[in-house]
């Protein structure tokens, strides 16, 4: 469901966990075909629902950089981001 807009204009997707927790997807499938709809992740919903289910913070955080690809530094930049969400 799109919940929201970046400010380059990408569509940002929340309750996506479902796809992930109930019906068994890869989050790196998710993740590429959010993508190919020049659309994001809404991560702040998709860690708190993963948190419902029961998911250590640890859980959580090697399973999102597990299915992220990014460059060296922009992957760096995104453990930093999620470390702060993860803190929240």
């Amino acid at each position: 469901m799109k919940v929201g807009e970046t400010i380059d204009g990408k569509t940002v997707h929340g309750g996506m966990y479902k796809y992930c927790g109930t019906h068994g997807l890869p989050l790196g499938i998710l993740l590429d075909t959010l993508k190919s709809w020049n659309a994001v992740i809404d991560w702040q919903d998709f860690i708190a629902d993963m948190s419902r289910e029961g998911a250590k913070k640890q859980t959580i955080r090697a399973r999102i950089l597990e299915a992220v690809e990014l460059p060296p530094k922009e992957k760096q930049v995104f453990k930093e981001r999620l470390d702060k969400l993860l803190s929240q």
